[in-house]
């Protein structure tokens, strides 16, 4: 089964978010298993349970426990790597919407978005397959 990746950008962005301290950083890293000069190249991937590991690592370093909530301020096009530029250069809020479902899989393989229609209201739906991170190969 193939393993499903993350990119490296966001447990970088994370940590960047967690604290400014470089050394600090480095620390949830080593802690998590995770190659430091590894998550400095844009273009590299970490498997989803690597990912998940240090999200939890993260999170119990983490003296705020609405971190994810306050994080979200501090959002910015890189974050989502060239899929929100992408989503920046659509005409209509639709066409940015359809992007991300489309491409998602650049940021996060685990993840599956999908847009529904409903009249008036569009449904952006985000599952995680939990199920391809938990059976062992």
């Amino acid at each position: 089964m193939k393993q499903l990746t993350v990119s490296a950008v966001a447990p970088r962005l994370i940590a960047e978010l967690l604290t400014p301290d470089r050394a600090a950083q480095e620390e949830i890293y080593r802690r998590s298993d995770l190659d430091p000069a590894l998550l400095d190249n844009i273009d590299s991937r970490i498997s989803c349970e690597d990912f998940q590991r240090f999200a939890a690592i993260a999170t119990d370093t983490s003296p705020d426990p609405h971190f994810g909530l306050e994080a979200t301020a501090s959002f910015f096009p890189s974050v989502l790597d060239v899929v929100s530029f992408t989503m920046l250069a659509s005409a209509t809020l639709m066409q940015a919407l359809e992007t991300l479902a489309k491409y998602s899989p650049i940021i996060d393989e685990s993840a599956e978005i999908t847009l529904r229609r409903d009249a008036s209201v569009v449904w952006l739906i985000a599952k995680l397959r939990l199920g391809a991170l938990l059976q062992k190969s």
